[in-house]
Formats: structure tokens, sequence, C-alpha cells
């Protein structure tokens, strides 16, 4: 969540320091989406069934 108090009213933007554990989801069709997907290997070693 976002405070409306910290967003700058000069180019609507938000310091990085007023932002906590942000998570950024892309969701949609093509390149930015396609590249934002992690594949099967990284999904299997960073699973929580990972041997090592």
């Amino acid at each position: 969540m976002i405070r409306e108090a910290d967003i700058s009213t000069t180019d609507n933007t938000i310091p990085s320091n007023k932002i906590a554990n942000a998570r950024i989801y892309y969701i949609g069709e093509g390149d930015n989406y396609d590249r934002s997907q992690s594949g099967f290997l990284t999904d299997a070693v960073s699973s929580k069934y990972w041997m090592f």
C-alpha cells in the first residue's frame, strides 16, 4: 500500500524508501510477461522440496 501523502504532486512518483516489501507482477501476454516468468529449472531449485 502507498500512502497518498507519499506521492509527489509535481511528477506523480514515490521515493523508493517509502515502499517496503513491494511485489510487482506482470500479467498479460507478450515479451514483458514472458520474461517475468521463471523457468522450470529455477522453480525446481527454489522449491521447498529441493534436497540441497
